[in-house]
């Protein structure tokens, strides 16, 4: 049975079979493999020592990133996830991702960040202890935010909504998106350039706009905020 596969760069885990979902959309009810893998159909649960074993197969050097994604929702398997984890960290400071539907909390009764928190604290146990703290909080804002990104789709909602703004706009109309993250940033500024470019948009911001420091003070949240405005020919 297939425990790991690679796709690019990427190392795939497939922890479980286990899901508490039935989406219309699921690849696995079309199709047995993903990425030229074999099947993705488990015999059974795999053991850690089982998932450590079929680790030893792959050169982690040769991969940018490790993914926990299969034929099933990793989190409901999330100590079996967090202990992985917890060894790929210990063979090499490697990125690792993981696919979620986001429904664990739902699934065991309780706040499972905490678990993944612990897991990115360990993988920053070099960082001398007067730095760890702060570098464990920046680094959990970051993973935790990534989860939320992708599960909630939010890059690609954005993408439709910038595609489908020309047309809901009146001539001369004004549009002003405000952004705070810079992944969403870059999707705003390259798509109104481009609009601009092809004479939808008669001007556009220059600059990105942010928040002055005594808004920042006032509302430390601002802080990662980016403006962007547009007006339609």
């Amino acid at each position: 049975m297939t425990l790991l596969y690679p796709i690019g760069k990427s190392l795939y885990v497939n922890i479980t079979n286990l899901c508490c979902c039935k989406c219309v959309f699921c690849v696995r009810d079309i199709t047995d493999s993903v990425g030229g893998s074999d099947s993705l159909w488990l015999d059974h649960e795999p053991t850690i020592d089982e998932l450590k074993a079929e680790l030893e197969k792959f050169d982690l050097d040769d991969y940018e990133e490790v993914v926990f994604c299969g034929y099933g929702e990793p989190l409901m398997r999330i100590n079996e996830v967090v202990e992985f984890a917890t060894y790929i960290k210990s063979k090499k400071d490697i990125k690792i991702r993981i696919n979620t539907n986001g429904l664990a909390d739902l699934i065991h009764k309780k706040k499972t960040a905490v678990m993944l928190k612990d897991v990115i604290e360990e993988a920053l146990s070099f960082i001398p202890q007067k730095e760890r703290k702060e570098a464990v909080k920046k680094s959990c804002a970051r993973t935790f935010q990534a989860l939320r990104i992708d599960v909630n789709n939010e890059f690609e909602v954005l993408y439709d909504f910038l595609e489908k703004l020309p047309d809901a706009m009146a001539p001369g109309g004004r549009v002003a998106i405000l952004t705070f993250h810079s992944g969403e940033d870059r999707l705003v500024k390259k798509a109104f350039k481009a609009l601009y470019k092809q004479g939808i948009f008669s001007e556009i911001a220059k600059d990105v706009i942010r928040p002055s420091a005594e808004e920042c003070n006032m509302n430390p949240r601002a802080r990662s905020t980016k403006m962007r405005w547009a007006i339609k020919n």
